[in-house]
């Protein structure tokens, strides 16, 4: 049975729904000195339009040997496949890594929200680290283990 998790990204609607509801308002009552044209209220909505869509949820599935993670409608996903696993952890991640996909000092991270991730080191010697935000670490890690179990180089207990 596979793990499946859906994150919403309330930071990405919090500022580009009410950016997008004042442009039109802006446009509509045409504010300001120098009010926006029809073709400048186009095309910047048109543009946070599509990064809402881009990134306003992240989904996390877990099958038998892959870790699939896409963001929003699935213009941007990974398909990330971990081999010789060493640790898979829980980890507090700090708020300056912040959100979205990072390369950070520890590795890369997958995260939307929240400052919870399970950590996974893999790779010869556990070289290789990355990092999936989600509020479930619990559920995550289990998953993990239960379907990279082929992977693992020592035991995850």
């Amino acid at each position: 049975m596979k793990y499946q998790h859906i994150q919403p990204g309330w930071i990405m609607i919090a500022v580009f729904v009410p950016a997008i509801v004042f442009l039109v308002v802006a446009y509509i009552f045409q504010l300001g000195e120098k009010p926006i044209d029809l073709g400048g209220l186009c095309l910047i909505s048109a543009v946070l339009l599509l990064l809402l869509l881009c990134f306003y949820r992240m989904r996390t599935i877990v099958e038998q040997g892959i870790i699939h993670i896409s963001y929003g409608i699935g213009l941007i996903h990974f398909n990330l496949t971990p081999k010789n696993i060493t640790a898979v952890r829980e980890v507090k991640i700090p708020f300056y890594a912040g959100f979205g996909i990072r390369i950070t000092p520890s590795g890369m991270l997958y995260n939307i929200q929240g400052n919870k991730a399970v950590e996974i080191r893999y790779g010869k010697n556990g070289t290789q680290t990355l990092r999936i935000g989600t509020p479930d670490t619990a559920a995550l890690k289990a998953a993990i283990i239960t379907h990279f179990s082929d992977e693992f180089v020592k035991d995850q207990s």
